[in-house]
């Protein structure tokens, strides 16, 4: 199943450079947002910080780590679990995240939504490979 970590790997490097990419607008303070306005109100909000750190610093890292973890797991040097556990770590905070977005805030980013669906996909993808390689034992 070579081909779904490939595939896991590259959502990681497409949730990450989206991320970074939500990172350097919020330090230059500018924004293209792809389909709606909603990206000022969902960066701008009082969800968008905690303990005065913006959410898109935490995001950057957390993903970085991500891709850390799937990497050392891929070459076996860290135990498959614990990926899986930090994407379903991940995939509760994006969660989270599109729960504040489309009910609390009532406005969406759509580069935010593109990191929380990439990171949901990737908990599923995981998910999957891990009760495949079950099967196979």
């Amino acid at each position: 199943m070579r081909y779904l970590k490939n595939l896991i790997a590259i959502l990681i490097i497409i949730a990450l450079g989206f991320s970074a990419y939500i990172y350097y607008t919020d330090q230059v303070g500018s924004e293209i947002c792809l389909i709606t306005s909603g990206c000022s109100l969902v960066k701008n909000s009082a969800y968008a910080e905690i303990f005065g750190i913006k959410l898109s610093l935490f995001g950057l890292l957390a993903l970085s780590a991500l891709l850390l973890i799937h990497f050392q797991t891929f070459r076996k040097k860290l135990p498959y679990k614990l990926f899986l556990a930090a994407a379903y770590l991940g995939a509760l905070f994006s969660f989270y995240f599109l729960y504040l977005q489309f009910i609390v805030i009532k406005a969406v980013c759509s580069y935010c939504l593109v990191v929380d669906f990439s990171i949901l996909l990737i908990a599923s993808l995981a998910t999957y490979e891990y009760f495949k390689s079950q099967k196979r034992r």
